[in-house]
């Protein structure tokens, strides 16, 4: 952040894997409270748990080498691996703003001063001190999944921008806020050709909400579903580029970086939604359920939804500072019995 290029080192340390007792969620909530030391890697741990249904490996990457939908393939090599598969080195892939401006073109710096004031109001950051985050979670059945996606579709809009709307309302009276303020990763791998990329290659959508407003839930999904489909065009992505290369240049200071951060990130409410994921599983060795993605932005307040749809079945965590189960209870009635 000193105006340095960034780069990565080598590291002949292995990936540090552990072993331990209690529900995984626990273990998944104690590694959110946990930093990397981004100058001594690798910058990934592994925690092992195991009980009477089995074994579950919590995957823990830091941000800056990897997206949500990057930790899917390295599971996929995992399960490969453990498979007896053979795994061949990739290349290091280019920067993202190299890739946009390859397969899109550069955009013109936007205009910026329609912006709504209250999307650029700053958040306090609280420290990694090791407090744990608190993780709850729910899962559809296959019918329950397949009766929620084909109502979905029946009301135009989609199983993201349906559990964006809802969570956006019930959270917005959890944290106690007028305005809620919501962050919807979108990975851009498809519309960038990136192909299966370990490297965070993902925008962002961030939507605003009054949190006593009277809109429908249906409507709300529906706004929900065509301002995420705007953030997917070309046009857009390269939009947000130009954005991103304007307030981060090359010599960028680390507080240029958390001005930007706090005024272009800073939200209450992550939903990350990796869909279906189509990997292959093949061998005998082969994951039973997906959870997560899950991440914490260590803000006070903010609530963090992941959503993995995998072997036909949709399943949903929660993740908080404090208890998120009010949140969970609202999302779990408006995807299993959705009105």
């Amino acid at each position: 952040m000193d105006g340095t290029p960034p780069a990565f080192y080598r590291t002949d340390r292995s990936i540090a894997l552990s072993s331990a007792t209690g529900p995984w969620q626990e273990q998944a909530g104690k590694e959110l409270g946990r930093a990397f030391d981004p100058s001594n890697g690798p910058l990934m741990r592994v925690v092992q748990t195991d009980d009477e249904n089995g074994t579950t490996l919590v995957l823990t990457l830091e941000h800056c080498i990897a997206d949500a939908m990057g930790a899917m393939y390295v599971l996929r090599d995992l399960v490969t691996a453990l498979n007896g598969g053979a795994l061949e080195p990739t290349a290091a892939p280019p920067s993202l703003e190299d890739l946009i401006a390859d397969r899109i073109g550069r955009a013109p710096m936007p205009d910026l001063t329609g912006i709504d004031p209250r999307m650029t109001i700053p958040l306090d950051d609280q420290p990694f001190d090791g407090s744990p985050a608190v993780i709850r979670t729910f899962a559809l059945t296959r019918d329950e999944t397949t009766r929620l996606v084909q109502r979905c579709r029946a009301e135009r809009a989609t199983v993201n921008s349906l559990i964006v709307a809802a969570a956006s309302r019930s959270c917005a009276a959890i944290v106690g806020t007028d305005y809620i303020r919501v962050f919807n990763p979108i990975d851009l791998r498809p519309i960038l050709d990136a192909g299966e990329s370990l490297a965070p290659t993902f925008g962002a959508i961030r939507l605003g909400f009054e949190a006593h407003g009277s809109t429908r839930l249906w409507d709300r999904a529906r706004a929900v579903r065509a301002q995420t489909a705007g953030a997917k065009s070309e046009a857009a992505v390269a939009s947000a580029a130009a954005v991103s290369n304007h307030f981060l240049p090359p010599a960028v200071t680390a507080s240029e970086v958390r001005r930007y951060i706090h005024q272009a990130i800073d939200y209450e409410l992550l939903v990350s939604n990796l869909g279906a994921p189509a990997l292959d599983w093949a061998g005998p060795v082969r994951p039973r359920a997906i959870w997560g993605p899950m991440v914490m932005g260590r803000y006070p307040g903010e609530h963090m939804v992941g959503v993995t749809t995998f072997d036909g079945s949709l399943r949903v965590t929660v993740a908080a500072h404090k208890d998120p189960a009010p949140l969970l209870f609202e999302l779990e009635e408006a995807t299993r019995t959705p009105q």
